[in-house]
């Protein structure tokens, strides 16, 4: 039996990394090199697997305001 459709309650994460020429000490601000965004939460990961599968795929999660929410949506 094939799945044509599901539904999905879960999280969805953006996980920002940061690169830095050292570790900072106890409260020191330091400037980072560089940095990147990974997209995933356990949700995401299982909606994705649904879409790979076939699947025509909705979700339900709490993506949060302001621009790490809006990529979470358009992702």
């Amino acid at each position: 039996m094939s799945v044509k459709s599901a539904l999905v309650v879960g999280s969805l994460n953006a996980d920002i990394a940061v690169q830095t020429r050292r570790l900072p000490s106890p409260d020191e601000t330091m400037f980072a090199k560089g940095s990147s965004t990974g997209l995933g939460g356990k949700g995401t990961n299982q909606a994705v697997a649904a879409v790979l599968s076939g699947a025509s795929v909705s979700m339900i999660g709490a993506d949060g305001a302001g621009s790490v929410g809006d990529t979470l949506l358009n992702s």
